[in-house]
């Protein structure tokens, strides 16, 4: 019977491997999990997770995408950079 990994676990892994950049190697030996299993976490659970979560607070569309909107955005985006 396989052991199963706890949230906090696989959270603490996913921080960890997202602040440090750890390849997945280091990342099952300093975790004690296998390769796979660090990946399936990270790409396949958690970042996936994180993602469904926190995309549509802090990556909002624009309700309506014009062209004439859009344009207006982009000549806003020029003058604040003169």
């Amino acid at each position: 019977m396989k052991k199963t990994i706890s949230p906090e676990l696989r959270l603490a892994l996913t921080l960890h491997y997202l602040t440090t950049g750890q390849n997945f190697f280091i990342l099952h030996t300093n975790f004690h999990v296998g390769k796979s299993t660090v990946a399936t976490i990270i790409v396949g659970d958690v970042c996936i997770a994180i993602w469904d979560v926190l995309s549509p607070v802090y990556l909002r569309l624009p309700v309506s995408l014009t062209n004439s909107s859009m344009l207006k955005v982009a000549g806003d985006s020029r003058r604040c950079r003169t």
